[in-house]
């Protein structure tokens, strides 16, 4: 898996030093977020034997790591529409680690997911339409 965030040098950071983690409410819905994220990859995927638990403790740790090294983000998930951030950040964050460490789901994942979109919202067509268009041809 990616690095975890906490190791990266103390200059990238944007506080001195950690702060406190989540609370019983942002960890509630930073853990229901990666449980929502993930199932979403495993719709899509259709995979069978896909790591749930082991992705879905990936990204709620990633998440409060960032969560208390990031002024940023800190402020995102925060905020009144912190349960989208949630969601937004593990998709890329996923979409990235997948790809990563599994080269078969380039072909499986939208590449919108990069972006934070769910890829249950992404039509299937793009990628074959934006090929066509790449081609000059219609098929």
């Amino acid at each position: 898996m990616p690095t975890d965030p906490r190791a990266r040098p103390v200059y990238l950071r944007s506080f001195p030093r950690p702060q406190p983690p989540f609370n019983d409410l942002q960890a509630t819905l930073c853990w229901n977020a990666a449980e929502a994220v993930v199932d979403e990859v495993q719709a899509v995927t259709r995979e069978r034997r896909f790591a749930r638990r082991r992705w879905i403790d990936w990204l709620y740790r990633r998440t409060e790591a960032y969560f208390r090294t990031s002024r940023g983000i800190r402020t995102r998930l925060s905020g009144p529409h912190d349960r989208h951030w949630f969601r937004v950040y593990q998709r890329h964050w996923l979409h990235t680690a997948l790809l990563r460490t599994r080269g078969r789901y380039r072909q499986l994942l939208p590449p919108e997911m990069w972006g934070g979109h769910s890829p249950l919202d992404c039509p299937p067509t793009f990628d074959v339409a934006r090929r066509q268009r790449v081609r000059g041809g219609k098929g």
